[in-house]
């Protein structure tokens, strides 16, 4: 074998060393550029959904406050007999402020789910339509809570503005 010219190596260190990039830049820096882009995804999912648990676990003394406070309004106290009774009483004393004349009030049967009871109630009464108006709005604000399921208004008579109501409510009560 002759030995090469100083052109020769020269020539050969270049092409050396544009093979060494070529494969420098092929198999290290390329697979390392992907992974870090792949990483660096993970990492902004993951400060993601870091910043949105450290915000649920900063809302959840407000949310377990709100929930104690609800479980307080609509927590079932009272044996299922006392509680229907509760709320007949509830509801006649309703009436009677809002000057409604009811002609007939049948507890239904109760519904039992998972973890709470519905107590409906059917009513029939007289009375103008502002007094029913008033009657419904005070019985689904507090202390009531009552969830109107099925209304019917008649008008009694031609001459007169007295309604006939039939609806059924039902409170919900978790046990």
């Amino acid at each position: 074998m002759r030995k090469m010219t100083r052109r020769e190596q020269k020539i050969l260190i270049v092409c050396g060393s544009l093979l060494f990039v070529y494969i420098f830049h092929n198999l290290v820096w390329k697979p390392f550029k992907a992974e870090s882009k792949i990483s660096s995804q993970k990492i902004r999912k993951g400060e993601k959904r870091l910043r949105k648990s450290l915000e649920i676990m900063r809302r959840q003394k407000a949310v377990l406050k709100e929930y104690t406070e609800y479980l307080n309004i609509f927590k079932q106290e009272m044996t299922d007999e006392e509680q229907m009774s509760s709320i007949i009483a509830q509801l006649e004393d309703m009436t009677q402020r809002q000057k409604l004349q009811f002609s007939e009030m049948k507890p239904q049967k109760m519904n039992t789910f998972d973890f709470y009871k519905v107590f409906p109630v059917s009513l029939k009464m007289d009375g103008s339509l502002d007094q029913v108006n008033q009657f419904l709005y005070d019985l689904q604000k507090e202390p009531y809570f009552f969830h109107v399921d099925k209304l019917r208004l008649e008008k009694k008579s031609r001459q007169k503005s007295v309604l006939k109501i039939s609806l059924v409510l039902s409170k919900l009560l978790i046990f």
